[in-house]
């Protein structure tokens, strides 16, 4: 389980406790003056989801994770730090894609259009 603590530890960083509703309401604001592309509902989303256990599929299955969450999350950020990239919209190295930075300053916010 990747907790804040534990990621903290890892990438030599700390944790800054905010409260649910404070990090909502940014995300809102932040969100409505474009300065970034995710609207508060993906936050909402990220703070109800679910913790997960693999137990059932290890002790059933025999399923092991080849690769452990904290690895997974250094394999990410090393490609985001990269920008490496795939061929998918979420992913593409396009700039212009509505949502982005240089999309932003040519007026194509992501309330306008679908960027897929």
């Amino acid at each position: 389980v990747l907790t804040p603590e534990l990621v903290a530890r890892h990438f030599h960083g700390w944790t800054v406790p905010i409260a649910a509703p404070v990090l909502l309401a940014a995300a809102k604001l932040t969100w409505y003056a474009r300065l970034q592309p995710i609207d508060a509902g993906w936050v909402q989303l990220a703070l109800s989801s679910p913790l997960m256990s693999s137990e059932r599929a290890e002790s059933e299955l025999g399923w092991q994770p080849r690769v452990d969450a904290v690895a997974a999350l250094k394999e990410l950020f090393t490609g985001m730090a990269e920008r490496a990239h795939t061929a998918s919209p979420p992913m593409s190295g396009t700039p212009d894609l509505p949502g982005r930075p240089s999309a932003l300053l040519k007026g194509n916010p992501t309330a306008q259009q679908n960027p897929y």
